[in-house]
């Protein structure tokens, strides 16, 4: 008797949900599709490595005296960094200014150069050449629906190459990263998903938004959920029509992943949501690290030293309050040379497919070897300090935890599911405390915490990237072919849905309400 009652009333609810719900999900899977197609035919990079170069110790000598002489005594990030020009000294004294640029040589301030230093790295990054025009530059301060939150770096600059396709470069120039590339065909793209997918269109009306969502998710999920009862009660017969076989056949096949997108996808909507009512602490995104006071070391006459070591990644830190030269080996095959080594960059693209090339990407590569730490302010030549204390304490410093409620540190080499490949720094040191499970991705050359996990975003970024994006499918089958399993189900899910509403109109024709069977 209760079986009898559960299949009136799934079929009961999967019909009377099926014109809303069919019309919801016919919207959704068309705009989910953009993804996999935009990977496969959206603008791409000529190159997915960042320039090198190998700096030479004595060549770090004159940071205190451009530092001395421009009279910068404090300052958010000071690092060595590759240009166009060679090695020049990047300082960051506010994360939406433009950065500036010092010749570590003559010691004079290079000016405005951190827009040429994104021009540069966008005709490097997008192969092309001194004569490709540039449209326009812009400074990007804030996300915005041509750069979305979900790229993570900021503030960036958009170089716009004046060519058919509008194409442009988001560039990143502390990093000097590619944080995404974008044409008139990707922008278009992504309308349609905004609009179609996340509705953004009612951003301005958060709530309603999120209310209107919610319940027409809930009505895809009661309809898949109805479907998925009939399926397991009622048995197919040789003499139902084809159209019905058809649906049938197709839904045993998709019925669970659809209901997958749905749960993830209503679990996404539910806590990103509530974050922009302010309803729930954001606690994604990175940080901006504190100022560095520079007094101790411009106030003095040394020097730093590091003799004649080929080196990278050179930046200062401050640790407990007194000032650090942070370096490391380079890794470039040719120690002698100082120039920049884009070719070594991109050694592995040019003996591997371009598609391996840029899934490559995705796992990232670490070159940073065993560093190293001076202390700038002592006379001591080097220190025993080392990054695991350095990101301990900074990540102690953030969270307000003591030391004791730090249950681990790990070091992260490669992109993967909690730290993914568009933070773009590696390696990245992974703090574990025990409280609500708290992790932090800190950046030992920049001090930046990168990245933040609690329990609630964690287990929100477990069902979004097995259910939503099936990423747990990517060791075995590479992207491309996750993209193509998921293009497929999308289909087979539409062809499904046409013959159930295609069954559905012709009951209507005929005036039949119930299955006979």
């Amino acid at each position: 008797m209760r079986a009898a009652m559960l299949k009136k009333y799934a079929f009961i609810g999967h019909k009377q949900l099926m014109w809303l719900a069919g019309a919801m999900l016919l919207t959704f899977l068309v705009s989910a599709a953009t993804h996999p197609i935009l990977s496969w035919t959206g603008p791409k990079a000529g190159k997915h490595r960042p320039p090198s170069a190998v700096i030479k110790g004595d060549h770090v000598g004159n940071m205190a005296s451009v530092l001395r002489k421009h009279q910068i005594d404090q300052a958010l990030i000071v690092k060595i960094v590759p240009t166009e020009l060679g090695n020049l000294l990047q300082v960051t004294e506010d994360k939406n200014v433009a950065r500036r640029y010092f010749d570590l040589k003559t010691g004079e301030e290079i000016i405005d150069f951190d827009q040429h230093q994104a021009v540069w790295l966008a005709r490097y990054y997008l192969s092309k050449t001194s004569s490709d025009e540039i449209r326009k530059v812009d400074f990007i301060t804030e996300f915005n629906s041509a750069y979305p939150w979900v790229n993570r770096l900021l503030p960036v600059y958009k170089v716009q190459f004046a060519d058919q396709g509008n194409t442009s470069a988001f560039i990143y120039t502390e990093l000097n990263a590619l944080a995404s590339v974008g044409n008139d065909y990707k922008t278009r793209m992504q309308a349609v998903f905004r609009t179609l997918h996340t509705w953004s269109w009612l951003s301005n009306f958060e709530s309603a938004r999120l209310i209107i969502m919610v319940l027409l998710m809930s009505t895809i999920t009661l309809m898949t959920l109805s479907g998925i009862a009939l399926l397991i009660m009622i048995r197919g017969r040789k003499t139902m029509p084809r159209r019905v076989k058809f649906h049938r056949g197709i839904a045993y096949v998709v019925a669970i992943p659809i209901l997958g997108f749905c749960v993830s996808g209503f679990y996404h909507l539910l806590i990103y949501g509530f974050v922009d009512l302010g309803l729930l602490d954001k606690e994604r995104g990175m940080s901006s690290p504190k100022p560095i006071n520079l007094l101790p070391i411009v106030n003095t006459r040394g020097e730093f030293e590091l003799g004649q070591n080929a080196l990278n990644h050179i930046s200062l830190i401050d640790h407990d309050g007194q000032i650090y030269l942070r370096a490391s080996e380079a890794v470039a095959k040719n120690r002698n040379s100082s120039k920049l080594s884009s070719a070594e960059n991109d050694e592995h693209a040019h003996h591997a497919k371009p598609r391996q090339a840029r899934e490559r990407r995705y796992e990232g590569q670490s070159f940073e070897r065993h560093a190293i730490y001076k202390n700038l302010s002592t006379t001591k030549s080097h220190s025993n300090l080392n990054d695991k204390e350095v990101v301990e304490r900074i990540a102690t410093n953030h969270t307000g935890f003591k030391r004791e409620e730090l249950s681990s540190s790990e070091l992260i080499t490669r992109f993967g599911m909690h730290y993914d490949f568009r933070n773009k720094r590696l390696p990245v040191w992974q703090i574990n405390f025990d409280q609500n499970g708290v992790k932090l991705f800190v950046d030992p050359v920049s001090g930046l915490v990168v990245d933040k996990l609690v329990n609630r975003d964690r287990y929100e970024g477990y069902s979004f990237s097995l259910l939503h994006k099936w990423n747990f499918l990517t060791p075995i089958t590479g992207r491309f072919w996750r993209d193509v399993l998921v293009v497929i189900v999308l289909t087979l899910s539409l062809i499904m849905m046409i013959f159930g509403l295609a069954t559905s109109m012709k009951r209507i024709k005929l005036g039949s309400s119930s299955i006979k069977e």
